[in-house]
């Protein structure tokens, strides 16, 4: 990199020495592509340490949160956590024996609302085998869940009223045969008497329910 003047017999030499830094140049350019694309990632991907505090959110973490990251790193994660640290004693032991876990986590947000995410989180083991850190890869589902309970909804109304409908036609259907029967009897019966007023009270009824028939 600079000239070292050597002794010679008849002049001086110059003599120097070169590091070649390509391998790490290409190892930087490598790092800033990573580390653009988890920042600029839809996907929220935090990392914490193994004791579980946190190292880094990326922004989509951060703004999905309502945090800034000088208010999340250092502090345990259980503080973006919508559950009782007692129900992830299952998953911590996964994670300790070395093995991702993937599902749904229940988050929450800095102003106490909550969210629900789904996710991989995966142990970072150093060159001896020990884990040194978690990776948290997760996406908010809140609306998609939302709008598939949405769907659900919409089609337990739409079985309710294809049954309600059927219903109503069938039944509609004999209260039509009842009042007919009754329309007749009551030509053969004349204009007074018992029988004709009980006849009045059932086509009465009939015509009623034949309503409610139509309202279903």
């Amino acid at each position: 990199k600079f000239p070292i003047p050597l002794p010679g017999d008849e002049r001086p030499l110059l003599g120097g020495f070169a590091l070649d830094v390509t391998a790490r140049k290409a190892l930087e350019v490598e790092r800033e592509r990573l580390r653009l694309a988890i920042e600029q990632s839809s996907e929220r991907v935090l990392v914490t340490d193994a004791e579980e505090r946190i190292q880094y959110a990326n922004p989509a973490l951060l703004a999905g949160a309502g945090y800034s990251a000088e208010e999340l790193v250092g502090r345990s994660v259980d503080v973006l956590r919508n559950a009782d640290p007692a129900a992830w004693s299952e998953v911590r032991a996964q994670l300790r024996a070395g093995r991702s876990w993937s599902g749904r986590m229940r988050d929450r947000r800095k102003d106490g609302s909550h969210y629900t995410c789904e996710g991989t989180i995966s142990p970072v083991f150093d060159e001896s085998g020990t884990i040194v850190a978690h990776v948290t890869v997760k996406r908010d589902i809140t609306r998609e869940l939302a709008l598939t309970e949405q769907i659900h909804h919409a089609q337990k109304l739409d079985s309710i009223g294809r049954l309600a409908g059927g219903i109503a036609h069938d039944f509609n259907n004999m209260l039509h045969a009842i009042l007919g029967n009754v329309e007749m009897a009551l030509v053969d019966f004349g204009p007074e008497g018992e029988l004709r007023e009980l006849l009045e009270e059932i086509r009465s009824a009939a015509s009623r329910s034949a309503t409610l028939a139509a309202q279903m």
